[in-house]
Parts: C-alpha cells; sequence; structure tokens
C-alpha cells in the first residue's frame, strides 16, 4: 500500500512576511507620533510655565517698586508717566539722598530696563546704566488711576498704577512652538500709599 505522508509547512511566504512588516511599521509610527506629540505637548507647557514665573517675578519686582514712590520727603513723587514708561522718586535706602527710577519699555530690543539715579545737591546722577529688568517683551503698558479710580495722565494725581506686561516665548524655543504657545499677557494694579497722602483731603 502506497503511504502518503504529509509535510507541515515550515517558514513564511514573501506575503506573510510584508504583512508582518506593514504592520510592525504602522504600530512603530503610532508610538513614534504619540511620543512625539507628547514631547511637542510637554514643551509647550513647560515654555508656558516658565513664561508666567517671568511674568509673576516682573510684575512683583515692578509693583514693590512703584508702591514705595514718594516715600519719605521728596519734591516730586511721580516725574513723568506715559503709556510705556514712569519715572519716580523716593529714599528708598533712607540715606537722605533722593533716589529717582524709571522703568522704560524698548520695543526694538524687547526689553524693560530700570535704570537709578540718586541725588546730590540740586543734581541727579547716574547709579547705574539701564539694567535689563526682563526680556522677550512684546508690550508694557501703565495705567495711572487717581483716588477716585479715575484714569489720568496728571503725575500729581496718580495714586494707583497698572502694570501690564506682554511676553512672546524666548529666541531658544523652536519656532514651531513659539507659534503654539503664542504670547501671554499678565497686568497688576498697585497702589501707592505715599502718593496718595500727598493728595489733599
Amino acid at each position: 500500500m502506497k503511504r502518503l505522508f504529509k509535510h507541515s509547512r515550515k517558514g513564511f511566504t514573501l506575503i506573510e512576511v510584508a504583512l508582518v512588516s506593514v504592520l510592525i511599521a504602522v504600530i512603530v509610527g503610532v508610538i513614534s507620533m504619540a511620543f512625539l506629540n507628547s514631547l511637542q505637548t510637554s514643551s509647550i507647557a513647560s515654555t508656558r510655565l516658565r513664561m508666567q514665573m517671568d511674568l509673576r517675578d516682573t510684575l512683583r519686582y515692578m509693583s514693590r517698586m512703584i508702591r514705595f514712590a514718594g516715600v519719605r520727603p521728596v519734591d516730586t513723587a511721580i516725574e513723568e508717566i506715559d503709556e510705556s514708561y514712569m519715572v519716580f522718586q523716593g529714599d528708598y535706602d533712607a540715606d537722605g539722598a533722593t533716589d529717582r527710577f524709571s522703568f522704560v519699555h524698548d520695543p526694538s530690543n524687547k526689553t524693560i530696563t530700570v535704570t537709578h539715579w540718586e541725588k546730590h545737591g540740586p543734581d541727579y546722577y547716574l547709579v547705574n546704566d539701564p539694567e535689563i529688568v526682563m526680556i522677550n517683551v512684546d508690550d508694557l503698558r501703565f495705567v495711572y488711576y487717581t483716588r477716585d479710580n479715575v484714569e489720568t495722565m496728571d503725575p500729581d494725581q496718580v495714586t494707583a498704577v497698572m502694570v501690564q506686561v506682554t511676553l512672546s516665548p524666548p529666541d531658544s524655543v523652536r519656532e514651531g512652538i513659539r507659534e503654539m504657545v503664542g504670547t501671554l499677557s499678565s497686568s497688576q494694579r498697585v497702589f501707592c500709599p505715599n502718593l496718595a497722602w500727598r493728595l489733599p483731603d
């Protein structure tokens, strides 16, 4: 009797190998996309967080300085005001000499700078060249208020100042991430008790 043997097939056909390769490529692609999306989301979140912290620290510093405008006897508490800069005085270190400070926005360099002068006799002398308070600044706005909460551009009537800063992402951040993050703005209103006390009741 003739015996027939069935031989089991060993190995894979070319079609099966191709299908498995395609499936692996799809899986790797999906995982890679998820990983890249996760990195992008993380980069956006960390950039925004860093900008928020920079905004907070900048506003805190500027507010502390502005709050004490007119502290101790000075001739003129606020010298000049504008939407993008202000110049104010006070004896900040209690040495009897009047200190003058200015906060200025430089749009070309996208910075906020502070400059310090000290009065000796009738003249003011520069203590330091303009120092950078913040970089990547798209906009700096000051809004000034009277005791009655009315906006004013009269330095003698100012008792409160609203400071608003708008930042763009750092230059070190990749362009695509910069576009997704956009700009961030924050503001803080500062009451200046030394200015309010100077006004007649």
